[in-house]
């Protein structure tokens, strides 16, 4: 739902990552329209024809109830309840954005994501640092690179060479991308052949 589930549920601290726990984040939340005031809902999930979990939604506008509640291979119950609160601030053109209060006693961070499972609270309170935080220059280049690709339509993989000009896109808006593109890879490779020891090597 809305996101949640995906990463690993681990102990958090320290020198983990936010993609090492599950994650709940308000914008997809509100996609599905769960966030409306008034809300409620039961929704089951089966496999094989069976139940094995019902999630219930209820929503006000200032806080939304999720009750979990399902059973693992091993027949071992499976019960959470979270009680969130939310605030909404108003948009530039129109409308609301709505926001998680962190439930951390004493935190109250107006956050877009909650992480954990049965301790569901903000990146803060968890101390997880982001996936980008650790990368070397080489890691963000490459990530940068593939960022490109994705948008040009390319093939991914910044290894896998530069493809064509998307069809409607201005000629001097694909040179520059693929001019920053071209850079990003060059740096990457760099670091890649530092690691390597390449760059040290002669021919004989």
């Amino acid at each position: 739902m809305g996101g949640y589930g995906s990463g690993r549920q681990v102990e958090s601290g320290p020198g983990y990552k936010t993609a090492d726990l599950s994650s709940l984040d308000v914008r997809e939340v509100a996609r599905i329209g769960i966030l409306t005031p008034g809300f409620r809902a039961k929704r089951e999930f089966r496999q094989n024809g069976e139940v094995f979990a019902t999630v219930q939604a209820e929503t006000t506008r200032h806080r939304l109830t999720l009750d979990l509640q399902g059973e693992l291979k091993n027949n071992a119950r499976v019960e959470h309840q979270w009680s969130l609160g939310l605030s909404w601030t108003p948009c530039n053109f129109g409308g609301e954005r709505p926001w998680f209060i962190c439930p951390t006693p004493g935190c109250n961070r107006r956050v877009a994501i909650l992480y954990g499972l049965s301790d569901l609270a903000c990146r803060n309170c968890h101390s997880l640092s982001y996936r980008s935080q650790s990368e070397t220059p080489g890691d963000r280049a490459a990530r940068k690179a593939n960022k490109i690709r994705r948008k040009l339509g390319w093939e991914p993989g910044f290894l896998n060479g530069p493809g064509w000009k998307p069809p409607g896109m201005h000629r001097t808006t694909f040179s520059r991308l693929s001019a920053e593109h071209d850079e990003f890879v060059r740096r990457a490779l760099l670091e890649i052949a530092a690691k390597l020891r390449l760059g040290h090597e002669h021919p004989g």
